[in-house]
């Protein structure tokens, strides 16, 4: 029989182990997925207003300002992409750490879970996409406390955001919408309420402009030409030709995509790995917010913010990357909802913790294909291994610069 009692007992004298344990199992895992930033995030880096407003200029735009060379040049996109991933790790270890410190073993189950998880993998593997920025606006958000100067923060941040990467309303703005709709159930709810909507259109009116700001297919082709023309690496002409398409575009090429039995098969494979994640830490966030008498209808945004990124497979065809996206939101989701209701009980530990300890063993074991040929790399990392002793060797240059 499993002693609760005993266990409780035996965490509480190592409880301040756990999160070095998480931290260890995090660099692990970024093990498993890192690379240098790839090409087609270096191409996109590049988009700039030259020849009119478009979607995901900001960035680019912003360092063309400076005309200087050395901003739009590979080496600094590397420490610009490198500087936003290690921020962004330093900013899950603190949402893991108060999880930690709760003295819940399922909630430090949980963080354990997600820190060995595909997601981390696919966070490290796409390091210097601009979804990279979306989740770091969303990490810093959700650090702040207060309604009012969360949602002013929110209202300044997020359309950067979006003008940086549009998708971010789908992949992370969800997160931010529960945090503070449980806030504003709580206070003055009624013009809380409206704010919150009042935002929220907002930013799903500038998501649908952005979106449909293209440029013709000439204005495209001339673009990659003038950054490749002010590049020494051979950029992804395909990269920029997003910059042509419009939403409905994306969609009837999904619809193509979709009638490919070897897409399906790959999607139902993914969903064997990042499911079981997901649905744990939902189940978890449900239960939590069911026994504080939390209304159904919020309950149930709850599990659909958990699986926004999900509604990417519309409109873009990176399957894993969404896939993995849904754990990290669905583990945000749970930690706000630790946040607002840190007093409900999340259930017993005797039907929760050997499914966490599966799910761990699970989440270890898992495997997704990679960008551009890559696979998940495991203990003991020959290939990191190998390229650091070439570099040595002085046979490697740092950053390594990809080939796609």
């Amino acid at each position: 029989m499993f002693n609760t009692n005993i266990f409780l007992t035996k965490y509480h004298r190592l409880s301040n182990n756990w999160f070095l344990v998480a931290l260890a199992l995090m660099l692990l895992t970024v093990l498993k997925g890192i690379r240098f930033p790839n090409i087609w995030s270096y191409s996109h880096f590049l988009f700039n207003y030259e020849y009119g407003f478009i979607k995901r200029g900001l960035v680019g735009a912003f360092f063309e300002i400076f005309n200087n060379p050395i901003f739009l040049s590979y080496e600094f996109f590397f420490y610009f992409s490198s500087v936003i991933f290690v921020l962004n790790m330093v900013l899950i270890a603190s949402l893991v750490f108060h999880l930690m410190v709760s003295k819940n073993m399922v909630l430090v189950g949980c963080g354990l879970v997600f820190v060995s998880s595909i997601a981390i993998v696919y966070l490290s593997h796409f390091i210097g996409y601009f979804d990279q920025i979306g989740l770091l606006a969303t990490l810093v958000l959700l650090k702040l406390n207060s309604f009012r100067i969360q949602v002013i923060f929110t209202i300044l941040v997020f359309p950067i955001i979006l003008l940086i990467h549009e998708a971010s309303l789908v992949l992370f703005f969800p997160i931010l919408f529960m945090s503070l709709l449980f806030k504003a159930c709580s206070t003055n709810r009624n013009i809380r309420l409206t704010v919150l909507a009042i935002s929220s259109l907002v930013l799903l009116t500038m998501t649908v402009f952005i979106s449909n700001s293209q440029l013709e297919k000439n204005e495209a082709t001339e673009l990659y030409s003038r950054a490749q023309s002010e590049s020494n690496v051979q950029l992804r002409k395909d990269a920029f030709y997003v910059l042509h398409r419009s939403m409905e575009d994306n969609t009837k090429i999904m619809n193509k995509m979709w009638q490919k039995k070897q897409r399906t098969n790959s999607f139902i494979d993914t969903c064997f790995v990042t499911l079981p994640i997901s649905i744990l830490f939902i189940i978890i966030s449900f239960r939590v917010l069911q026994q504080a008498n939390v209304p159904l209808g919020i309950r149930l945004l709850a599990v659909l913010a958990s699986n926004s990124p999900l509604t990417m497979h519309f409109f873009a065809w990176d399957m894993e990357r969404w896939n993995t996206l849904a754990i990290t939101s669905s583990f945000l989701i749970l930690y706000t909802v630790y946040q607002h209701y840190p007093l409900a009980t999340v259930g017993r530990l005797r039907t929760t913790i050997p499914i966490l300890i599966f799910i761990l063993a699970f989440s270890t074991m898992s495997k997704v294909p990679l960008f551009d040929g890559y696979y998940v790399k495991q203990f003991p990392f020959t290939e990191h291994r190998i390229y650091l002793q070439e570099l040595i060797d002085g046979h490697q240059t740092f950053p390594s610069i990809p080939n796609r």
